[in-house]
C-alpha cells in the first residue's frame, strides 16, 4: 500500500516540477541566465548540491522502476502477495541505488 501511494506521489511530483518551473520562468522578471548566475554565485558546498541532485533523482528512479514492476504485473507475473511485497522492497532498494548512480554521472 505504501509503495502504491509513493508511486502516485512521485508521479505528481514528476508532473508538477516542470509545470512549476515553467510557471516561475514565465512570471519572473529576469531571464534564465540571470538566475543561473545567481545560483552559481551562491557557492554552495558539494554536499548541498549532491543532496539536491539526489532529491530530484530519487522520485524519477522510483517511479521509473515501479512502472516496470507494474508492466511485469500486467503480463501476469509476480502477483502473489509474497512476490508483491518482495518486489516492492527490491524496487525501493534499486531506486536508491539508481538515484545514487544518476547523481554521480
Amino acid at each position: 500500500m505504501i509503495v502504491s501511494m509513493t508511486h502516485r506521489f512521485t508521479g505528481i511530483i514528476l508532473c508538477g516540477i516542470p509545470i512549476g518551473l515553467a510557471t516561475v520562468a514565465i512570471l519572473l522578471p529576469e531571464s534564465y541566465p540571470y538566475y543561473l548566475g545567481m545560483l552559481e554565485g551562491m557557492d554552495q558546498s558539494k554536499y548541498i548540491i549532491t543532496s539536491g541532485k539526489f532529491l530530484v533523482a530519487l522520485p524519477f528512479s522510483f517511479h521509473f522502476l515501479n512502472g516496470i514492476r507494474h508492466l511485469i504485473w500486467d503480463v501476469g507475473y509476480l502477483l502473489t502477495m509474497k512476490e508483491v511485497d518482495r518486489s516492492g522492497y527490491i524496487v525501493m532498494l534499486l531506486a536508491v541505488a539508481l538515484a545514487f548512480h544518476l547523481i554521480f554521472l
